[in-house]
């Protein structure tokens, strides 16, 4: 894919164009040199998350796609010109463009019913296929794009979704379902886990759950919890756990 040599890393929209056909993908950016690379990286790499962006790709070759900056603005008009832009080239019709979602005039991103179950069922495949440590760092990254006020309504939220007394009815029933080897194995599991490091998001290690507990005072149940699926606790400060190897970083970018 060429660059126009006249992009800047400057904020603005962006058009990626087919040469052949003419049909367009129209973008925003903080930084639109960088966001240009990373297109051309993903293409190159048959990995862009727009498929029919990436088959066309695929099917002309990336001599035929050009990518140009439209129009520099400040970072509060980006929704709106970016908006502005898809209207006018039409790139959300498949005849027209490559764009998969639209964006209204209060800057919300729209996707069509058909759009939304592909996006739905892609993203339950792919996480089946992380780890729980791949699952809590890509949490991490979301979490951080949230400002402490959302981040605040969004653990009342889920910590009022269910009462305690319920949550504790519901672990006795599926506990009660469980067969003797069933128990044994997971009482086997919880006590291996028990003794493995844990590291903070904010890079602070503890030689095991137990610790990790008593420095946050909380139970070591809400420890396993943190670690295993990712989520993100007030009583932990809202930070992200995961089980620590020395050879590796949990939370490396």
């Amino acid at each position: 894919m060429k660059l126009d040599g006249k992009i800047k890393s400057k904020p603005g929209v962006y058009m990626i164009k087919n040469t052949v056909n003419g049909k367009v993908y129209i973008g925003s950016s903080l930084n639109i040199l960088r966001r240009a690379k990373h297109h051309k990286r993903y293409l190159d790499s048959k990995s862009h998350a727009n498929r029919y962006l990436q088959r066309s790709y695929d099917k002309h070759g990336s001599d035929c796609f050009i990518i140009t900056a439209l129009e520099y603005c400040k970072d509060s008009e980006l929704l709106r010109l970016e908006s502005s832009y898809l209207s006018k080239f039409q790139s959300s019709d498949r005849k027209y463009g490559y764009n998969i979602a639209e964006i209204d005039t209060d800057g919300r991103i729209t996707h069509s019913s058909e759009t939304r179950k592909i996006i739905s069922t892609n993203s339950k495949l792919y996480q089946n296929t992380l780890t729980p440590e791949e699952r809590s760092l890509r949490a991490r990254k979301a979490w951080e794009n949230i400002s402490s006020e959302d981040r605040t309504a969004i653990a009342k939220k889920a910590n009022s979704a269910i009462s305690p007394e319920e949550r504790s009815k519901q672990a006795k029933e599926r506990w009660s379902k469980l067969t003797i080897e069933e128990r044994k194995n997971i009482a086997s599991k919880m006590s291996k886990a028990k003794s493995k490091p844990v590291i903070c998001s904010d890079g602070t290690i503890f030689p095991s759950q137990s610790l990790a507990a008593r420095h946050f005072n909380v139970r070591q149940s809400l420890i396993h919890r943190a670690v295993t699926s990712g989520k993100r606790y007030e009583k932990l400060n809202y930070l992200s756990l995961a089980y620590h190897k020395e050879d590796s970083d949990a939370f490396s970018n």
